[in-house]
């Protein structure tokens, strides 16, 4: 299959290199001419995933494509600028089948992303990939399992997953997906405080405990199926970016949970935070309640600049409740 791949951070690297490894044709849209070149000439992208050799059949380019000549659009650059890389990658604004790969809400509404491209783009074969996976695991060929969720069922979508390194779980669920891939990055920012301020093993187990029941109320704001959050897009992939360094939320959170402070993160490091707009993003939508949200609501006091130690002592401090909503 001809696969189009928008997006040449680690992400978007890595799904090109299991796809070409399939005998896919994978065309790789790069922001940056000059990782674009470098892939083609030496088949590296040292920027973003360095000393990983790419497969010969990955293509990389920064010209406007015709999104005609691709059976699949993978979206794999950050949220935030998804009307602006469609618009600077494609052609046409004529888009047929869509995979969205980015874990973010769009900052200016506090909508999943979809939402976004229905609105500009009228497309509505939309699919969402989603779930537990680390770039670099995944390029070298480990095994990962993602959650794919779309209102239509695709054949042609799923035999490109066949055959490769990553097992797919199908959906209808393709909005509470994107809710869930997106808002886990901000409470990694929360699991990275808890490293950072040496809280120990039991806070961590606690605070994920929690997290889950918030994601729960999260789900069923929206009108999702709360029992979604048990998915490979809620709790596989919330236990995973919580849990390492290798998360840059768990980093950015450590960094504050040693004093630091997130915009100062932010402007210092080449990837982005998605965690970072997520949490400042769902303030825009009038549809979350944040008083029913302690652990995210402490969370985006601290990303905007409170203390994150004084923040978990009124956490602690909260009054008892029953276990469950």
């Amino acid at each position: 299959m001809n696969i189009l791949i928008l997006g040449s951070g680690a992400w978007g690297t890595s799904l090109a290199q299991v796809f070409a490894k399939n005998k896919n044709k994978v065309t790789l849209w790069s922001y940056e001419k000059e990782v674009s070149l470098q892939i083609n000439k030496i088949h590296m992208n040292k920027k973003y995933l360095n000393n990983i050799k790419l497969s010969k059949n990955i293509l990389s380019t920064n010209l406007p494509l015709n999104p005609k000549d691709f059976d699949f659009i993978f979206y794999v650059s950050p949220a935030q600028h998804l009307v602006s890389v469609l618009k600077q990658s494609l052609s046409s604004n004529k888009i047929g089948n869509i995979v969205i790969c980015s874990k973010g809400i769009d900052i200016k509404r506090g909508t999943v992303i979809s939402d976004v491209l229905i609105k500009h783009f009228k497309q509505n074969n939309i699919h969402v990939l989603s779930g537990p996976s680390f770039a670099r695991e995944v390029a070298l060929g480990k095994p990962a399992a993602l959650s794919l969720g779309s209102k239509v069922k695709s054949n042609k979508l799923e035999k490109i997953f066949k055959g490769t390194n990553i097992r797919i779980y199908l959906s209808k669920e393709y909005k509470a997906i994107q809710l869930l891939g997106a808002i886990k990055n901000s409470y990694a920012i929360g699991s990275g405080i808890i490293e950072g301020l040496s809280l120990g093993e039991n806070a961590r187990a606690a605070y994920l405990t929690r997290v889950i029941q918030e994601l729960r109320f999260l789900l069923k704001t929206f009108k999702y199926k709360d029992t979604f959050v048990e998915s490979l897009a809620g709790i596989g992939d919330l236990i995973l970016t919580c849990s390492s360094m290798q998360s840059r939320n768990f980093k950015l959170g450590f960094t504050l949970g040693k004093g630091g402070k997130a915009i100062n993160y932010i402007k210092k490091n080449i990837n982005i935070n998605e965690g970072y707009f997520t949490a400042m993003a769902v303030t825009k939508n009038k549809k979350i309640n944040l008083n029913k949200l302690p652990i995210l609501n402490s969370l985006i006091k601290v990303i905007k600049g409170s203390s994150a130690e004084n923040e978990m002592k009124k956490l602690l401090a909260r009054p008892f409740k029953k276990e469950l909503f």
